[in-house]
């Protein structure tokens, strides 16, 4: 029986750096071994989409961590309220796991 992912939901506020930390388990609470993987976030918005990968948003803590960074960059120019987001992890063998999923909603700034 496949397992879904697990819920988790962001609330930002547009235009600042923001930072999240995801820690990867297993159904059992066990830790994920993220060593050799690699992740990949989709951001979708109506049809906008947004992606994030090592190194362009998303770092890898082994054995198990996830950091974000929402940059300013990424953010500034967001119009929308509310994204959809799921994110992706390939393992060494080359298998493919869905572990996160949930919406991002954004609080619009006030400053440019």
């Amino acid at each position: 029986m496949a397992t879904l992912p697990k819920d988790i939901d962001f609330e930002i506020y547009r235009g600042d750096d923001s930072f999240e930390t995801l820690v990867i388990t297993n159904p059992d609470s066990s830790p994920v071994d993220l060593t050799s993987s690699q992740v990949t976030m989709l951001i979708q918005a109506n049809k906008e989409k947004y992606l994030l990968k090592e190194g362009r948003g998303l770092q890898i803590e082994a054995p198990n961590k996830i950091h974000i960074h929402f940059s300013h960059d990424l953010t500034k120019d967001w119009t929308f309220r509310s994204a959809k987001y799921d994110l992706q992890v390939v393992d060494a063998q080359s298998l493919y796991k869905t572990f996160v999923r949930g919406t991002i909603s954004i609080e619009r700034d006030i400053t440019p």
